[in-house]
């Protein structure tokens, strides 16, 4: 299912099969998510979605990733922490790499960069994050007032808008308060929704408001 470029080599891509007892329910969330999307989306953009019970990249174990056209997600069972909302999450945060890969000329990347506190500055990658053990995903108002949702958010600038969608796609009510209280964020909360409405006139404010659970 990986690419061959990544069995091999530094990234050494490794994988174990999900259990059966998670498969039926895998199906479900991920039916869930896609139906928060135009098919038309879904087609141009998706080819398909993976579930795993371990993924390893580098030696290290991973939620989800994405490659060109698939999206890749660890799922171990609610018990383990892999509840049906973390699982959805994690493929809104996964789809959103591809689609700003795809449609990155829509992407206001300049005035999403001058939203964050001036002297703020990006990480090299979410790996690194991972690795240097700075991808805390809990919303904090060190982070809010910064412009960013979370530790993790500050480890690229794809990884600080893959939080965003997330949180519009699930339907987090949380990011909405936090929206509200910290203008920094709000301005990336508008570029964010900017961006999906120029793939598709479907999203709006007032769509991914009517998400919320």
């Amino acid at each position: 299912m990986f690419p061959p470029s990544w069995r091999s080599g530094e990234i050494q891509a490794t994988a174990i099969q999900i259990a059966d007892n998670q498969i039926a329910r895998s199906t479900v969330i991920s039916d869930k998510a896609m139906s928060k999307y135009p098919p038309e989306v879904l087609t141009k953009n998706l080819k398909a979605v993976y579930f795993v019970k371990e993924m390893r990249f580098y030696g290290l174990q991973y939620g989800g990733t994405n490659s060109r056209e698939n999206v890749y997600i660890t799922n171990r069972g609610p018990v383990m922490g892999f509840s049906d909302k973390f699982v959805e999450a994690t493929f809104h945060h996964e789809f959103s790499s591809i689609l700003l890969r795809n449609y990155n000329s829509l992407f206001d990347e300049k005035g999403w960069t001058h939203s964050n506190r001036p002297g703020t500055h990006y990480g090299s990658s979410g790996m690194q994050a991972l690795k240097e053990g700075n991808a805390d995903t809990t919303y904090m108002d060190v982070y809010n007032v910064d412009g960013f949702l979370n530790q993790y958010a500050k480890a690229s600038i794809e990884e600080d808008f893959n939080t965003f969608a997330e949180a519009l796609f699930s339907g987090d009510r949380e990011y909405w308060r936090i929206v509200s209280l910290f203008p920094r964020v709000q301005k990336k909360h508008k570029i964010a929704i900017q961006f999906f409405h120029s793939i598709d006139p479907q999203f709006t404010e007032d769509y991914f408001r009517s998400l919320v659970q």
